[in-house]
């Protein structure tokens, strides 16, 4: 149907007749009349989502805004659920451990949150009713995350081989990150045709694939991988993992139906990993730690501070998605101010060759990437933008691109201002050139025997001397050709650097 007014536009209507397979609920609750269920959650449109979820499956709830009207509630002790935000979490524990309330207690949390007590039921926003239902019903959900906290904390897979694709280096150092605390060999490739090269090259227990990345996508990449096993059946049984910024339902089963054995939303939340990891790593790889294995390798900032203020990120969060270690939030903060400088200039040319196509692709990495260093306000309106060109608004872009791009610039120079060393200081700084000499041979020859635990360990001690201006660049370089899987080139330019200190 069309509707127009000449001068102020046009409604166009589409009805797409659907039919049913069967007539059975996707979401039912098992015995709803049994389910009382207590709701405290002050924030309107998650109090609101809550709600209308459970007056769809026809449960029985009651939802509270004050803490009064909580105890009152939580007393009577006919709740068998008891949902809770997360924010509120902490204030409430003490009361229902005062009427030692038998109830479950589910934590409301934001997408990509991370949350401390791994002894309690999670359901991440936005809420949806299968969920809610398989948790009511007892059922484990993608969605939902109830673990063990010491079986999630020992687990270790040393002998595991896991290789991560993304185009975004944030991506790909934040999952790396959260893999060293599982002791797993980690590939990082930044596209589809470096993941295939890998994959042909070595043999990989689980491979994490992004799924929108510029050129060949994640669906395409995996697709190929799959028509691998046509010579080979090792690639047919390969567990290919999609990491997707965009969660929402049906996600499962368009990844399912695309080759995918799973999936797992960014911001990687750590416990639903930890799920991804124990289900696909095979059993006889996977191995428990020492009982203080998890003690030794906490790191808790000093009086509880971020110890960072930057405008325009939330150190805080972002610390939280580094799994509390201050050190590699910092190291994050870096890769993302680097990563956003090449992306500023891809946002920027796709803009103005108005490929949308690209454009949605490099916002959705700038998307993710900003969730994970805490950079909310980015990383909502590159949501904005992405969706406006997902749904062919090139108006709502160019109205907005600019100013993005502003605020974009903004959070870096911001970023190079606060963070001490992501620049350097174009002083020539004191090297020891022995030791130097060393790590480069070691990169070298680590590079050379594909040995990506000697890459990373050579790659970091190179790093130190990041600083110097007179090396600056070469490190830059050797570092992103090895992120890429340029090894070749990688190698070129250590051995330049090799013979020029060969001279001094």
């Amino acid at each position: 149907d069309v509707k127009s007014e000449y001068g102020k536009g046009s409604v166009f209507t589409v009805s797409i007749p659907q039919s049913y397979k069967n007539h059975a609920k996707l979401a039912e609750i098992k015995n709803p009349e049994g389910k009382n269920v207590l709701i405290y959650e002050r924030r309107h449109i998650n109090a609101r989502s809550v709600t209308w979820t459970m007056d769809n499956l026809g449960v029985n709830y009651k939802l509270v805004t004050t803490a009064a009207e909580f105890y009152e509630e939580i007393k009577s002790q006919i709740y068998q659920y008891v949902f809770v935000a997360s924010v509120l979490y902490d204030n409430v524990k003490k009361t229902y451990a005062e009427f030692d309330s038998k109830a479950e207690f589910v934590l409301i949390a934001e997408f990509g949150e991370a949350i401390a007590d791994r002894n309690v039921s999670i359901i991440t926003t936005p809420i949806f009713c299968l969920p809610v239902a398989n948790l009511l019903n007892g059922v484990s959900d993608s969605f939902i995350t109830s673990l063990s906290s010491n079986v999630a904390a020992r687990l270790i897979v040393p002998d595991a081989k896991v290789l991560v694709v993304d185009d975004i280096n944030t991506n790909l150092k934040v999952a790396e990150g959260l893999m060293q605390h599982y002791k797993i060999h980690v590939d990082l490739c930044r596209s589809g045709l470096e993941a295939i090269k890998a994959i042909k090259t070595a043999r990989y227990d689980l491979v994490l694939m992004d799924h929108m990345m510029p050129g060949m996508d994640g669906i395409e990449t995996t697709a190929r991988i799959r028509a691998l096993g046509d010579k080979e059946p090792f690639y047919r049984s390969l567990p290919i993992v999609a990491l997707t910024a965009n969660a929402v339902s049906g996600t499962r089963e368009m990844f399912l139906s695309s080759g995918f054995d799973d999936f797992l939303s960014k911001p990687i939340d750590t416990l639903r990993l930890h799920e991804i990891l124990e289900k696909w790593i095979p059993k006889e790889k996977q191995k428990l730690a020492p009982e203080n294995y998890d003690k030794q390798e906490a790191r808790e900032l000093p009086g509880g501070k971020t110890m960072l203020s930057i405008d325009g990120i939330d150190a805080k969060k972002g610390i939280a998605m580094s799994r509390g270690s201050y050190e590699n939030y910092i190291r994050m903060l870096g890769i993302f101010y680097k990563d956003g400088l090449y992306k500023l200039n891809e946002i920027k040319e796709s803009f103005s060759n108005k490929n949308i196509n690209l454009y949605v692709t490099y916002v959705h990495g700038m998307k993710s990437a900003a969730a994970i260093v805490g950079a909310e306000k980015i990383s909502d309106e590159s949501k904005m933008l992405e969706m406006a060109g997902k749904r062919g608004d090139w108006a709502f872009i160019e109205n907005n691109n600019a100013g993005y791009l502003r605020e974009l610039e903004l959070l870096l120079e911001n970023i190079k201002r606060e963070l001490p060393g992501i620049t350097p200081s174009g002083k020539k700084t004191d090297i020891d050139t022995r030791r130097l000499t060393t790590t480069l041979n070691g990169l070298r020859e680590a590079l050379n025997n594909f040995d990506s635990t000697a890459i990373n360990s050579n790659m970091d001690n190179l790093l130190e001397y990041s600083g110097a201006a007179d090396l600056h660049d070469d490190i830059e370089r050797i570092g992103h050709n090895k992120m890429i899987g340029e090894y070749d080139e990688a190698i070129a330019i250590i051995d330049k650097l090799l013979q020029k200190l060969g001279k001094h």
